[in-house]
């Protein structure tokens, strides 16, 4: 099945869906920032099923339109991130190095202490945000670790001595 959406006089967007077997199906939707294939799982084909696949469309068209962005903040005394061609190494203060491998598709940009995240689809921005947040989370004490820019963190009282 494949249909054209025209969003305006000068994109045009062109949505496939692949029957790859009876049971899966792909999604791919090409633009200006190039082509994303995502597969959809079964519960697609049910009553509740049209809402979110237009939802679904609508981020892809944003994703290969403009792409999502996911900000980290690397908060703390002598955390530093470097860049490297397919991997980044983040000093978080512990004994060893920290090696993430770049996922294929996504852009990571690193200036001192924060990390610019930039891809197509939204979820697997969000996703590679939450697997680098989740190597050292914010401490609720002195608010040192990997948080999201903008994300607020409640931090908790010292207790005082009681003489």
């Amino acid at each position: 099945m494949c249909v054209l959406l025209k969003v305006n006089k000068n994109n045009s967007y062109r949505l496939t869906i692949q029957k790859v077997t009876p049971l899966a199906y792909f999604l791919v939707l090409g633009g200006p920032l190039g082509r994303s294939k995502i597969m959809l799982p079964n519960f697609f084909f049910s009553a509740a099923a049209p809402k979110s696949l237009v939802k679904l469309v609508e981020n892809l068209h944003i994703g290969l339109s403009f792409g999502f962005f996911s900000k980290l903040v690397l908060n703390g005394v002598g955390f530093r991130a470097w860049d490297f061609n397919n991997f980044i190494l983040l000093d978080l203060g512990f004994n060893n190095f920290f090696f993430y491998v770049k996922p294929v598709g996504m852009k990571i940009l690193v200036k001192k202490n924060f990390l610019l995240i930039f891809g197509v689809v939204k979820q697997s921005v969000s996703t590679v945000a939450l697997q680098l947040k989740s190597l050292k989370k914010p401490d609720s004490y002195k608010g040192k670790g990997i948080r999201v820019f903008g994300e607020e963190i409640l931090l908790k009282k010292k207790k005082k001595d009681g003489k």
